[in-house]
């Protein structure tokens, strides 16, 4: 019966998370999703703003997004456009975004 107790009081601790991880997993899938201006602030604030352990998670999604070898998905980087080719260098100059 204790067991039991533990079990059902560590299933409700870990749901919250879980629906939270969801959450943010979603924000970071729309964040990368948008026009590049906007997604390159979005990746800095994040970078400034989460912990440790949700830049766990982040940095692996942000780095398939960047290096994307599916078609019409990643950021592009093989294609010339001035104006976003400068603000990727810029985002991933050494003073950072």
């Amino acid at each position: 019966m204790i067991r039991n107790r533990v079990e059902d009081f560590n299933a409700q601790k870990q749901s919250p998370r879980v629906g939270q991880e969801a959450l943010f997993l979603e924000q970071i899938h729309i964040s990368l999703q948008k026009p590049f201006p906007e997604r390159c602030e979005d990746v800095r604030r994040m970078i400034n703003e989460l912990s440790i352990k949700d830049l766990h998670v982040f940095y692996p999604h942000l780095l398939a997004s960047i290096f994307s070898v599916i078609p019409n998905k990643g950021w592009a980087l093989h294609t010339p456009h001035s104006r976003s080719l400068e603000g990727f260098r810029r985002f991933l100059g050494p003073h950072g975004p």
